[in-house]
């Protein structure tokens, strides 16, 4: 998802950029591709222990939403 000219997306597992997560988590980049770096980790959506495929993402009025399993996690960009 684009948002204020970066782009945002979640991932199941790594490498993002040079951090990695084996849970995965949100990453930003810029709008070309370049600069791919973990911003949230998926260890800090608590849903379910870390086990819960993360499924989608909403970023609006200065949040990110994340679908972790049965939960939405929010976080303040």
């Amino acid at each position: 998802m684009r948002y204020n000219g970066h782009y945002y997306y979640a991932y199941g597992n790594p490498p993002v950029g040079s951090a990695s997560s084996v849970n995965g988590g949100v990453a930003i980049m810029n709008n070309d591709g370049r600069n791919a770096k973990q911003i949230i980790s998926a260890s800090r959506m608590i849903a379910g222990g870390g086990t819960d495929e993360i499924e989608g993402l909403c970023i609006t009025n200065g949040n990110i939403y994340v679908l972790r399993g049965d939960y939405v996690c929010m976080f303040p960009i």
